[in-house]
């Protein structure tokens, strides 16, 4: 059964992830409470993603389980548009050497295999030759975990919800990675995410039951979550090594609350169809995928011709966030168009 209001979930999602790449680009500075506040609000929207993978895993392909046809299927609308767009940046980076993240991308010899396959090869296994493409390496090592994932999904209530608790504790503890390098890292932090997605899939009615009483509190935790880091001064994601304590991570929580109380309330979306939000949400890879190209670009542009894009004004980043959504779309449908037995390998979509 199709369940429309994932549909509604999915533009929230991906809105999420092209509004907290385009601070630069618009020039937003986070010199006041209210910027500061929006930003934390915004961060983590990483969260969304994989709780709506978790959801669906179950949803969608749980019933009729075959994991070669699951993960065949990942490598070709997920990882191969991943190798194909990365392409361009991946070797401009093992060129230039732009950004080398303390030496982890650097040539640690001579010849052409120390010098640019190595180097390559690293930067297509953590995603750091592109802002955001970090998901794509930790999704594929997720998506490889799907054999357990299905046996979670038939476990009793009680071992679900202890696993999902005690690896929620070490989660807000760990942290994200120093700059999206360690996949382990992520694993570790994004896991129980998925889980409780799959484990909402599978109690779905009860859980929206139970979680529709506190709807609101849900709501207002969010915003008094996103609230308490703001005063305590931490602005976005939370990222530091595994092993070193740092206090909780507070995005984490909210994000994950944001997610219960999404699931929730657009479930009286079930029954109302959009063509623009149906369009949005089957593009959402494709948004994800190009997004971050005219993020740069504006950015490297404006440093060169003074586009006037970094004049830190709301409007001209609400006005960036729209259009860079739409020309990420007509570019998904031109490509469809002119190449409709591969676009799904080129964009995802």
């Amino acid at each position: 059964m199709h369940l429309n209001s994932f549909t509604y979930f999915r533009v929230i999602a991906i809105v999420f992830i092209v509004a907290a790449h385009l601070y630069n680009a618009a020039g937003i500075q986070f010199d006041n409470f209210g910027s500061v506040f929006f930003r934390n609000l915004v961060a983590g929207g990483t969260s969304l993603f994989v709780f709506i993978s978790g959801f669906l895993f179950f949803h969608v392909f749980c019933r009729n389980y075959n994991f070669k046809k699951f993960y065949s299927n990942k490598i070709k609308y997920v990882f191969f548009p991943y190798v194909i767009l990365g392409f361009i940046p991946l070797v401009y980076h093992v060129l230039s050497f732009k950004q080398d993240w303390g030496g982890f991308f650097y040539p640690q010899g001579d010849g052409l295999i120390n010098f640019y396959i190595i180097p390559a090869l690293k930067y297509y296994a953590t995603g750091r030759f592109m802002a955001a493409y970090w998901y794509i390496p930790f999704a594929m090592v997720l998506f490889s975990m799907a054999p357990l994932h299905r046996k979670f999904a038939y476990l009793n209530v009680v071992t679900q919800i202890f696993i999902i608790t005690a690896l929620t504790i070490v989660a807000i503890f760990i942290h994200r990675p120093i700059d999206n390098i360690s996949i382990i890292q992520h694993l570790v932090y994004y896991t129980p995410v998925y889980l409780t997605g799959i484990f909402c899939s599978v109690h779905y009615e009860k859980c929206t039951k139970a979680l529709n009483r506190i709807e609101p509190q849900l709501f207002i935790s969010v915003l008094l979550l996103a609230f308490i880091q703001t005063i305590s001064g931490h602005s976005g994601n939370y990222h530091k090594s595994a092993m070193v304590l740092s206090g909780i991570d507070l995005i984490y929580i909210q994000k994950l609350l944001l997610c219960l109380f999404l699931m929730t309330y657009l479930k009286r979306y079930d029954n109302i169809n959009s063509k623009a939000v149906t369009l949005i949400a089957s593009t959402s890879f494709s948004i994800y995928f190009l997004h971050i190209y005219f993020a740069w670009a504006l950015g490297m542009l404006n440093k060169k011709t003074d586009l006037g894009f970094d004049n830190g004004s709301w409007l001209t980043y609400s006005i960036l966030l729209f259009s860079i959504m739409v020309c990420c779309i007509a570019i998904a449908i031109l490509i469809k168009k002119l190449a409709p037995k591969y676009s799904r390998y080129i964009t995802g979509y």
